[in-house]
């Protein structure tokens, strides 16, 4: 069982205020070795989208992940990639990481709110990290068709600076895409 420590939670929630908008994206933190934290909040409801650094690039021994895909067919991340997983944080600071159909929200409307906050997440985390564009994640089911859509041309900052490429290798459980920067020139 996952349980953020209180000083970490006040600590990635300290900017929010009751007052704020119906959706936030607070600032990203890095409090465990190769995990960055970047906390949301879709009405009143708090989430951790946590960025896995790869293992080879803190440690020069360990082999970077490789995904199988046939028989001597394989996919190659980039450098530079992240794994990312979602926490829903519950009573006590328990944080639920959501892989499966188990439905986020009730309403359409939060779902829709979510899409907009967890896009905002991202161009937030890419203009922090530049040289990080593409992205992978473990899901099953719904949630997969649900993060997938959510990675659709949106009229947001995310696709005015960002062209969105859905990795097609990756087919589930792992799925990916990238982000290119859409020159200013073009």
């Amino acid at each position: 069982m996952n349980i953020i420590e209180k000083s970490k939670f006040s600590a990635l929630y300290s900017g929010y205020s009751e007052t704020e908008d119906s959706s936030w994206v607070g600032n990203l933190c890095y409090f465990s070795a190769g995990l960055e934290h970047l906390p949301i909040i879709v009405n009143k409801r708090r989430f951790l989208i946590e960025f896995v650094i790869p293992k080879h690039l803190l440690d020069p021994t360990v082999e970077p992940k490789v995904f199988d895909l046939d028989i001597n067919k394989q996919f190659l991340l980039r450098r530079d990639h992240r794994e990312i997983n979602l926490y829903s944080l519950g009573e006590g600071n328990y944080m639920d990481r959501t892989t499966t159909d188990r439905k986020l929200f009730e309403l359409d409307e939060d779902s829709a709110l979510f899409i907009k906050t967890l896009r905002q997440a991202l161009c937030k985390y890419v203009s922090i990290t530049p040289s990080t564009t593409q992205f992978v994640f473990f899901a099953q089911g719904k949630y997969s068709e649900f993060i997938m859509n959510a990675l659709k041309e949106f009229n947001d900052e995310l696709s005015r600076h960002y062209r969105i490429r859905i990795i097609p290798e990756l087919q589930g459980p792992f799925y990916g895409f990238e982000l290119d920067i859409i020159s200013i020139t073009a």
